[in-house]
């Protein structure tokens, strides 16, 4: 098997931390956290169609030093959330660096500084303007936080939007500054908290069934769009404002596995199904999937028929589509990662061979014209060393 060409973004040391998220135009900002000498260091490079531009250093320290979110809104404007703790104490600092559109990184801010950090978990996310929102879970009582941050990283406005959530809330921030985060409390119902323009927060439950696998978007009209897989192991779609289940083809077993919209109005929904092996498939039984399927929605069309990718194997799914409807899937399927892209007239190519020795990690970032780039995490030579690679297809 013939893989595709890549190169190494990194030679140093990789300890993990790596994101990668894109603006409208597929222009990708790049992260990872590696050891230079005794210390922990958290970069970042602009990359487009494979090219690297020069590495910006955000935060270099003795402790320990995770890059735990970036975030990168339509027009360029960017996010970094850094978790750093010192080795004799149990006090975490979480520290948020920005960037304006077509401007440079500001210092890393400190923007918490506590001991009741729960989980580890630090999503954030940015608008256009550059406002920007990080969450993340504190307490014995695992309480939900959101702090509000201007343009600049300074917090405006700190709250709680849940009590006892069993997981950290998966956040994002639409063009326009409105937010939304989903979550579960103990009766593992999906829950939404969002936050209007005006800066209104409100909150509204998916039940009374528990949800699974929750998947979250913005699509072109600035609202969410949430997918998850229900108790009856059938998919759930919905979106904003008025959260009406969105139809769906009459297939089988699908449990939703990413979701995917484009700054032109299309989506993807990707799932993994079992199609091939008749009955239904229950949650906590993931050996039914077999299959990785994908449906597309146009704008103002319905999700139509699903498209069998290919087979599905242990490790990530990701997917992106870029404002003239073209995309991307890639997955791992048996004996390596493979990336199948989409063209805007609807068509997928074959599949193109990316890596046989993934290690945990994979980003897609799309542009219009159809060029995709890729980065993912492999494990190289008999140290096994990790290494970060990067291509584009």
């Amino acid at each position: 098997m013939s893989l595709a060409a890549s190169i190494i973004v990194t030679s140093l040391p990789l300890l993990g931390g790596v994101h990668m998220d894109a603006d409208a135009q597929g222009r990708a900002v790049l992260g990872w956290e590696h050891l230079r000498g005794s210390r922990r260091v958290v970069e970042v490079v602009d990359t487009q169609g494979g090219r690297l531009g020069p590495a910006r250093r955000l935060w270099s320290s003795r402790e320990v030093a995770v890059l735990e979110d970036l975030d990168v809104a339509a027009s360029g404007a960017a996010i970094a959330c850094i978790r750093e703790q010192p080795r004799v104490s149990r006090r975490w600092r979480i520290r948020v660096a920005t960037r304006a559109p077509g401007g440079a990184w500001s210092r890393p801010r400190v923007v918490l500084n506590t001991s009741r950090l729960s989980g580890g978990d630090v999503e954030c996310g940015v608008s256009d303007a550059g406002q920007a929102v990080m969450t993340w879970t504190e307490g014995r009582g695992r309480a939900g936080r959101v702090a509000e941050l201007n343009a600049a990283g300074r917090v405006q406005r700190r709250l709680t939007f849940s009590r006892d959530p069993i997981n950290e809330g998966t956040v994002e921030v639409a063009a326009d500054g409105s937010v939304a985060v989903v979550y579960s409390k103990q009766d593992r119902v999906l829950r939404l908290a969002q936050r209007s323009v005006a800066g209104e927060w409100s909150r509204r439950a998916f039940g009374p069934d528990e949800g699974w696998g929750p998947q979250l978007a913005i699509g072109a009209a600035n609202q969410p769009i949430l997918a998850w897989w229900g108790e009856s192991g059938e998919p759930h779609v919905v979106a904003g404002p008025t959260f009406a289940p969105t139809p769906l083809p009459p297939e089988r077993d699908r449990a939703p596995d990413a979701l995917a919209a484009g700054p032109g109005g299309d989506v993807l929904l990707v799932s993994r199904t079992g199609a091939t092996r008749p009955g239904p498939v229950q949650p906590g039984a993931p050996g039914r999937l077999s299959a990785l399927a994908v449906s597309i929605a146009r704008p103002g069309a319905p999700f139509a028929p699903a498209t069998i990718l290919g087979p599905l194997g242990a490790g990530p799914v990701e997917a992106t589509v870029a404002a003239d409807g073209s995309g991307a899937v890639g997955w791992y399927a048996d004996s390596s990662v493979a990336l199948r892209k989409l063209g805007v007239d609807g068509t997928w190519a074959p599949p193109i061979p990316i890596t046989t020795t993934m290690h945990g990690e994979l980003f897609l970032a799309g542009a219009p014209g159809g060029t995709v780039t890729a980065a993912w995490t492999e494990v190289q030579g008999e140290r096994g060393d990790v290494v970060l690679r990067l291509a584009a297809f």
